[in-house]
């Protein structure tokens, strides 16, 4: 098994409205010694993750994970796949990094039938236990001074988390 290394780039996508659908995904994994990019996403529209749809940042060293950082008036994150993975927002470290912030700006935000905004450290198939603290969440109104929040249905709501010696976020 071949081992790679890498520092996860900008990814930079600006739009009007961005819709993944079915276990699509947009994000990537540092595994380098370099600080990575952030992960930034601007929309004049909305945002729409369904059925297992997913944005991620990950770290899988001693480097941070890239900040996840979305502007968008209206962000709907809804559903599950059918393995059922949540549909949503995620940035993680699986060892001594930190996992990334995850900064939204928008005027309406909507979490239901499992749509998940989340941010932690977590063991990996190696059984590392992680000492990076989990990433920030913070959201901002995208127009107005504060968001409209809608949290419904199981499952659905907004995380951080630690498995390991680390804070959460």
């Amino acid at each position: 098994r071949a081992h790679v290394t890498g520092t996860l780039g900008d990814i930079q996508i600006n739009a009007r409205n961005l819709h993944l659908h079915d276990g699509s995904s947009v994000g990537g994994d540092n595994t380098g010694t370099q600080i990575p990019r952030n992960t930034m996403i601007t929309l004049s529209g909305q945002l729409t993750l369904a059925g297992g749809s997913f944005i991620n940042t990950g770290s899988f060293g001693s480097i941070a994970s890239a900040d996840l950082i979305i502007r968008a008036p209206e962000i709907f994150i809804t559903g599950k796949a059918s393995d059922g993975f949540n549909s949503g927002l995620y940035t993680s470290t699986i060892s001594s990094g930190e996992g990334g912030r995850l900064h939204l700006f928008t005027d309406n935000l909507q979490l239901t039938d499992g749509g998940i905004l989340s941010s932690k450290s977590f063991i990996g198939d190696a059984g590392e236990i992680p000492s990076g603290r989990g990433g920030v969440i913070s959201i901002e109104g995208f127009r107005s001074s504060g968001p409209s929040i809608t949290i419904n249905g199981a499952g659905s709501g907004i995380f951080t988390s630690a498995q390991g010696t680390g804070a959460a976020g």
